[in-house]
Parts: C-alpha cells; structure tokens; sequence
C-alpha cells in the first residue's frame, strides 16, 4: 500500500467520523430526518474505501455473513409483512450501514482514533448537557443542524443525544476506554491527572444523568476491570472518585455549577497529581486523607443536605424502579406480537413495528415507541432469522476478541440494551459497529465458502444506496410551506405539485405523504373560501384534489397497517368529503355516497376493534362515531336509503 492511500483512507475514515459526530448531535439520529444525511456520507465514502482496499479486505468471512443475514432479516419485512413500510425501510438501511462501519473499523490501520472519538464526544455531549450549556449560549447554531434540547423541565442531564441514560452509557463506554490508559501506566504525571480528571468527570456524569443502570454497569464493570488485570488498588480510587462524585452532584443542585464544577475539578485534579507520584505511602496517605475529608463534608452538611431535600433525592434515585417494572409490560406485549403469527415469528414485523402494533395488544395503559430491549426488539422486527444472526454476531466477536477491555465496553453494552432503548438511536446503533470493529481483528476472521456473500452485500448496498439517494432528493425538494391559506389556487398547486414528486421520490415516507395530504386539504379550503365569498366553485378540479387525498389516505393504510394515525387521516377525510357531498345535495351520486360512508364506518370500526386497549384511540372512535350520528342524521331525507339507516345503527 503507498503512502497516498494509506493518506485517502485515513480522510475517509475520519469523513466518516465526522457523519457520526454529526448524527450523534443531531439527537442521536433518533429521528429518520437526523440521520439521513449522515447514512448517506456513510454508504458513499464505505463503498469508495472498500473499492480502494479490495484486495486487502476478507469479504466472505463469518462475521460478514452474520451480518448480512441480520441485515437481509431487516429487508424481508417490508416485501410482505412489514406493520410500517416506512420505517422498516428505515431500519434496514441503517442495520446495513452499520455492518459497513463494522467492516470498515475491521480493515483500519488505526482502530485507535475511533474510540477516541467515542470519548471526545462523549465529552463534548457532557459539556453540552451541564446546565444546559449548549441550550444557553449555542441554541442558534445547534438549531441551524437540526440539534437542540428536551423542554420538559427535568433535572437530570441529557445533552443534545435527548436521552438520559443514553449519554450516561456513553459515559460508561467511555470511562473503560479511560481506565485502561491510566492502569496500564500509559500516562504518567500530569497527563495522568489529567487522565483521572476526566474519569472524575465521567463519573458525576453518570450521577447527573440519574440512570441507574448506568451507574451499576459503571461500577460493575470497573470492579470487573480490577479483577482481571489485578488492579485491587484502583478500586479504592474508583469508590473515592464515585463518593466525591456524589457530593460533587449535591454541591451542583445548591450552588453555581460552573463554580462547584471548576473548584471540584482543580481540587480532584491536585489529589490526583499527588497519586501520579509512585509512591505507596504517599498514595496511602493521599486516598485516607481524601476519604476522610468527603465523609466528614457528608456528616456535616448533613442537616444542609436534608432540608433541602437531596438526600430523599438520592434516596429515591435508589429507590424508585417504577420504569423498570413498567419495562417488563412492554417485554409481554412485545412477546404478544412475536407470537400473534408464525409469520411475525418466522420473519418479524419489520422496524419501527412495536410503535405502529403495540396498541392492538396492550392490556395496560402505557405510551411507549420502543420494546426498550435490543435482543426482544430485534426478534420482533427481524423475526428468528435476525435474532439467531444478532446472537452469533455477538458470540463469534467475543470469541475473536483477543482484548478483555474492549470485551468489557462489548459487555456493557449488552448488559445495558437488555433492559432499554438503545437499536431506535443510529449514532448508538454506530457504537455498536465500532465496538465491534475493534474487537475483532481481521487476521483472525475465517473464511467461509459461501462465495454469494459479495454479491448479495453488493445487492444491498444498491438497494439501500438508491432508496437512501431518493430519500435524500426527497428532503431536498420538499416544500417548506404546505398549508398557506393566504395562497391563491395557482401558487397553492405548485405546492401540491411539488409535494407529488417528493412523494414518488420516497413514496413510502409517512410524513411526505402528510405534508401531501395538508397541502391538498389547503386547496379544497381556499376553494370553500372562494365560493362562499364569491360564489366561485370547479367541482372538476375539486373531484381531482379530493382523488388525490383518497389515494394518499388508501396509501398511508397500506403502508401503515395497524397505524391509528394512518386511520385517524383516512376518517377525516371521508367525512369531510361526505359533510360535502350533504351540503350540496349531490343526490346523483347515491352508490358513490353509500359506497364511501360503508369504507368509513369498517375504518372507525378497525379503530375500535385493533387499539381496543387504548383510551386515546377509543375516545377518538367515540368523536368520529358521534359526529357521523349528528352530521348525517338526516341522510336518510336526503338519501332515502335504508341502507344508510343500517349503517348507521351498527355504530351505536
């Protein structure tokens, strides 16, 4: 290899870097529109790398075919049982991008520089979550990306990731990453002060995020640490450091944070340089005295502490699992779904499902978008294909990884996507493939004689490369102002005219299809504006906006199958057509009249039926149910159909 590729690759590797710095700060990637432009850079500058490297690159080995099963387990959903196309589409491609920076991390000359950007940004997202620093002084250019923060007035410490126990893993990802410099003797002196600082830092982190799991998987897996490299005398330093991290938090929701965050840092930093100095006594010295100094400060400010009510704070941190009990409702309600069909069992109901059917099964009344475990996840929206492919994609990197640390960081994530969110986030989805791809070194990967491997890899980069190429000419085009009633007709066309084309670009994306449906609806309602005004109607034309909302409300039910917003759209469109047609007294189109009013009352029906357990659903069902009684009461004068009159009785 010469010098110059050796150069290209490197660039590439840090453009990818770059993208998943980017999706991590744009909330994670949480939402699809956050992570499009950053899954794009990544399948691009991946093919260029891998065209570059092919020689040098093991394409057909185990882990490759692990991840392709996973990958092609994502893609099955959406050609016949997906419960959203949308977002199955969605989860595809990113599973498959993910597989792409596993095997880029795999064959790179330097794995280093990844998981220091996991701590750089892990660094930079604490900074950010500290008093909402970024929120208060940076709210201009984070919004500018697409970035920002909760406005739900909670005190624990999110960040611009949006989600507390997410930046509290990172945290923990991080912290091993740390350790391991500072107890193999990597550093010396000031740099390992500096080294413990941040470890400092991480820890009150951890705290401030209040995710419990965090802090035991923290503990946990810095204990684990000692114990396998024989550092015992670390974990004194770590119970000093999470004690002092402690008082640190308590000093932080009484006084200034900037102050209580700078003193603490200069005072840790001091101890720590003291430690730095190799000598036993000394350190000895140092940590008793150290010890002694945070219980008596505890002990004092005891009676403080208490009536400013920290210490039933720190209580019921402790104390309070009603999330966690509440998680195990969602596991059964997931299980539900695994098992409704040996079709869902067999090959899952594609991602993003559990959000779209989780209603159709629940038995108590809970709001939640994720099953809020990876493995259960992955079984429901991949089927038992996927989930076999997952277990032995985990297993078979253990199994090459030859550095217990980063089997560490690899457990700690396990352990901790067990029990929570963690496949909906793509940037954490993306500290998986790293992870992984540091963990595994390519010398150590076997082949296998499944020679298909490249081609189907090849298939599915061109599949999700298109899908992804038109989604991001969707985003692109997409008109700003959908619904302006202040247009007139002319200039209001052109929206839905553009709204059209962004939908044939990405036609199974939900919200361009809304955005349609709105901006079709703002021109029936400049239309009703003008003919009450002026008497200025063209049935025509509004028989051809109408058609169009018809055929956009039929696709968001196909595409969104068990989706009570999909239905919600369809009713309210129907019944504003009919509240139409019986305004008018369009007598000639009985069959017609008949025909839409049967389509409405089988949706409303589903949507009692399918989201029975949902009260939000049912009382939505009982607003539709009693405005079709009231507004069409008088069908049967206007109609003069006994049809009508039995429609309308099976709705009582």
């Amino acid at each position: 290899m010469t010098l110059d590729k050796k150069k290209i690759n490197s660039f590439l590797e840090y453009i990818i870097i770059f993208s998943l710095f980017i999706i991590g700060i744009k909330k994670g990637g949480y939402y699809k529109q956050d992570s499009l432009l950053g899954i794009y850079i990544i399948q691009v500058v991946s093919a260029i790398f891998y065209i570059l490297n092919i020689k040098n690159i093991k394409k057909n080995n185990i882990l490759s075919l692990f991840l392709i099963i996973l990958a092609i387990s994502y893609f099955i959903p959406v050609l016949f049982n997906a419960y959203t196309v949308s977002g199955a589409l969605n989860f595809a491609i990113r599973i498959y991008s993910m597989s792409l920076i596993v095997l880029m991390v795999i064959n790179s000359e330097n794995k280093e520089k990844y998981l220091k950007f996991i701590v750089i940004t892990t660094i930079i997202f604490c900074l950010f979550g500290f008093d909402e620093l970024g929120n208060k002084y940076l709210d201009k250019p984070l919004e500018s990306i697409g970035s920002g923060y909760l406005d739900e007035g909670t005190t624990r410490m999110s960040s611009v990731i949006q989600y507390s126990n997410l930046l509290g893993l990172l945290c923990v990802i991080s912290s091993i990453y740390i350790l391991d410099k500072i107890a193999k003797g990597e550093c010396k002196g000031v740099k390992k002060s500096l080294y413990m600082a941040i470890l400092y830092f991480f820890t009150l982190s951890i705290i401030l995020t209040e995710s419990k799991m965090a802090l035991f998987i923290y503990i946990l897996s810095t204990i684990f640490y000692c114990i396998i490299y024989k550092k015992y005398n670390i974990i004194l330093d770590i119970g000093i450091t999470t004690i002092y991290s402690f008082l640190t938090a308590t000093c932080i929701a009484k006084y200034n944070v900037y102050l209580v965050l700078t003193v603490t840092l200069i005072i840790y930093f001091i101890y720590c340089y003291i430690l730095s100095k190799d000598n036993k006594k000394i350190n000895n010295v140092a940590r008793i005295i150290a010890l002694t100094i945070i219980l008596v400060s505890l002990v004092c400010n005891f009676s403080l502490l208490k009536d400013n009510g920290l210490i039933l704070q720190i209580k019921e941190y402790f104390s309070n699992f009603n999330s966690t009990k509440l998680r195990f409702t969602y596991y059964t309600d997931a299980l539900k779904l695994v098992f409704k069909t040996p079709l869902t069992f067999i090959f899952g109901i594609g991602g993003n499902g559990f959000r779209t059917a989780y209603e159709t099964v629940q038995t108590l009344e809970y709001i939640s978008l994720e099953v809020h475990s990876l493995p259960l996840q992955v079984l429901l929206e991949s089927g038992i294909l996927g989930f076999i492919s997952f277990v032995c994609l985990i297993i078979y990197t253990f199994k090459c990884c030859k550095n217990n640390t980063y089997k560490i960081m690899l457990i700690s994530i396990i352990v901790f996507s067990l029990f929570d969110v963690f496949l909906t986030y793509t940037f954490m989805l993306y500290m998986l493939a790293i992870i992984i791809g540091s963990c595994v070194d390519k010398e150590s990967l076997k082949q296998t004689k499944i020679n298909v491997l490249s081609i189907i890899g090849i298939t599915l980069f061109a599949i999700s490369f298109v899908i992804s190429t038109s989604e991001i000419i969707a985003y692109v085009v997409e008109p700003n102002d959908v619904s302006n009633l202040n247009n007139n007709l002319q200039e209001q066309e052109k929206i839905i005219n553009k709204c059209e084309v962004v939908s044939v670009l990405s036609p199974f994306d939900m919200q361009y299809l809304k955005n349609y449906i709105i901006a079709c609806q703002t021109y029936l309602d400049i239309m009703d504006i003008k003919k009450e005004l002026y008497n200025e109607d063209n049935v025509e034309k509004r028989l051809e906006i109408t058609q169009k909302i018809e055929d956009i409300t039929n696709r968001e039910m196909k595409y969104e199958k068990y989706n009570k917003y999909a239905l919600d759209d369809n009713i309210h469109f129907t019944l504003k057509y009919l509240s139409y047609l019986v305004t008018n007294n369009y007598k000639d189109i009985k069959e017609g009249y008949v025909s839409y009013l049967e389509n409405l009352l089988k949706n409303i029906n589903r949507l009692k039926v399918e989201h029975a357990q949902n009260s939000l659903s049912l009382q939505l069902y009982k607003e539709y149910a009693n405005e079709i009684k009231l507004k069409y009461k008088d069908i049967n004068i206007i109609l003069n159909s006994q049809k009508i009159e039995e429609l309308l009785d099976a709705i009582k």
